[in-house]
């Protein structure tokens, strides 16, 4: 069994191992970790983060990377794939929406940069650590979308989103994972729509396995 994983200096981190399962059990350690972006490492943080191959994918978009740089940008593990689509980023008029609202209409919306992101997870063999700003929006839906592709119980996926620093609200990541199953049946199905092969969506359902 894998341990957990531990990086000092990553701001709003936990590792989504020991989640509880609808089928029993939990979700394995050591898989997928979450932070908000590491600006500022000492150089042991910048040594101990490259121990264990980590693969970290920073959600930010360029204009947020060039402004305030990670701390890991000049490492091969690291990996820029903004989730927000330039190209449609006109569509986004969240006028009196909530937040969950907000989550559901930009999986649709932001689809072709999510697939990007989906894929590079299926890919990766090892630990991945996905974050953003604040590691609570853009964070907290993507790894949500993996939470419930690995079958978490939706009450433990909620109690993540609300675990970190920045007082999120279980009702709006609850409101997203609902309005996918209600568009398109399944998680399976949002992956499908998302364009990912079979291969792809078995390897982010099993990767908290």
């Amino acid at each position: 069994m894998s341990a957990m994983i531990s990086l000092p200096g990553f701001p709003n981190f936990r590792d989504l191992g020991g989640l509880a399962l609808v089928s029993g059990g939990t979700t394995a350690a050591g898989r997928v970790l979450r932070s908000a972006a590491a600006t500022s490492l000492s150089s042991e943080q910048l040594l101990a983060a490259q121990v264990g191959k980590v693969r970290f994918i920073d959600l930010r978009s360029v204009t947020e990377t060039v402004a305030t740089p990670h701390a890991l940008r000049n490492l091969s593990q690291y990996l820029n794939l903004p989730i927000i689509d330039p190209a449609r980023e006109h569509e986004f008029n969240p006028g009196n929406s909530s937040l969950g609202e907000i989550y559901a209409k930009s999986l649709v919306r932001n689809a072709k940069t999510i697939s990007t992101i989906l894929a590079e997870i299926a890919a990766v063999e090892g630990p991945v650590l996905v974050s953003c700003a604040a590691g609570k929006d853009r964070t907290g839906m993507i790894c949500a979308l993996l939470l419930d592709a690995a079958g978490v119980e939706p009450a433990a996926i909620r109690a993540d989103y609300q675990a970190g620093e920045n007082g999120a609200k279980g009702e709006d990541i609850e409101y997203m994972l609902t309005s996918i199953h209600r568009e398109f049946g399944s998680i399976t199905g949002y992956f499908e729509f998302l364009g990912l092969s079979s291969d792809e969506v078995a390897s982010l359902s099993s990767r908290l396995a």
